[in-house]
């Protein structure tokens, strides 16, 4: 996103609430635009990668403290409340997804053979460090 024009456009949602009738929720959205990373169009999906390994979703302050551990960038993505946008390597991000899936596991096994058992299959490389992190 261009972010002299997203802060135009908070601005101007500031200056002028009373001809949007979502205001907030319009200067909420572009608040998150502004702190988006810019690299990279695409965002990963916290509910579908869980989907995959069958387990319950992090929360996003969980994943992104892991990834902030690991020395890379994340944000969140206007278009998904639960996306990420980060310049981690998607193996980086299915290494902590690994980690998270070992410390909660699915209520049932893994079906053989599916996508999440193949994931599964691969050991982390990366050890996930899901303790808050400070930023």
């Amino acid at each position: 996103h261009n972010k002299e024009f997203v802060e135009r456009c908070i601005n101007h949602v500031k200056e002028n609430k009373s001809l949007f009738a979502t205001s907030s929720r319009l200067e909420g959205m572009l608040s998150v635009c502004s702190q988006e990373l810019a690299d990279g169009a695409l965002f990963y999906s916290l509910p579908e990668m869980s989907k995959i390994l069958k387990i319950n979703v992090p929360r996003v302050a969980t994943i992104r403290s892991a990834l902030l551990h690991a020395g890379y960038q994340v944000s969140q993505t206007h278009s998904d409340p639960v996306g990420l946008k980060t310049n981690a390597p998607s193996a980086v991000l299915w290494d902590i997804m690994r980690c998270w899936q070992l410390k909660n596991p699915p209520a049932k096994p893994l079906e053989a053979g599916s996508v999440g058992y193949r994931i599964m299959e691969k050991k982390p490389i990366l050890e996930a460090n899901f303790v808050m992190h400070p930023n």
